[in-house]
């Protein structure tokens, strides 16, 4: 199940430089909308099945805080290691990937994996 939420655009400020004069940028609705979707799909992932949480953001509130809460809040799931052959940037769980312009070929995005392990 992929849930690639909407996101304040972090990521893409190379190929996207407008979303920067965007209205509440950081909007602090938005890691709450993105949390809800994430918990609705986690409803329809069967038992064995991954989850994975997607944006194209590289902030904190709406990538790993959502990850990390998501994973307190439900035992059912437990993470799932990303191994893509891809240079990890940054310190983190290794159910989690951040992406970063100048670092790795790519715009900034943040990936999170979780397997249902029960219901």
């Amino acid at each position: 199940m992929l849930c690639d939420v909407p996101c304040s655009g972090l990521g893409i400020l190379n190929r996207k430089p407008e979303i920067r004069y965007k209205e509440n940028l950081l909007d602090s609705e938005l890691p709450e909308l993105q949390y809800r979707i994430l918990c609705n799909n986690a409803k329809h992932t069967a038992v064995g099945g991954i989850l994975v949480y997607s944006t194209c953001t590289l902030n904190p509130a709406e990538n790993r805080e959502n990850a990390e809460r998501f994973l307190n809040e439900h035992k059912n799931f437990e993470p799932y290691i990303i191994d893509v052959g891809v240079k990890r940037c940054i310190d983190e769980p290794e159910n989690t990937l951040t992406l970063i312009p100048g670092i790795n070929p790519t715009d900034g995005f943040y990936i999170a994996a979780f397997r249902r392990v029960s219901l």
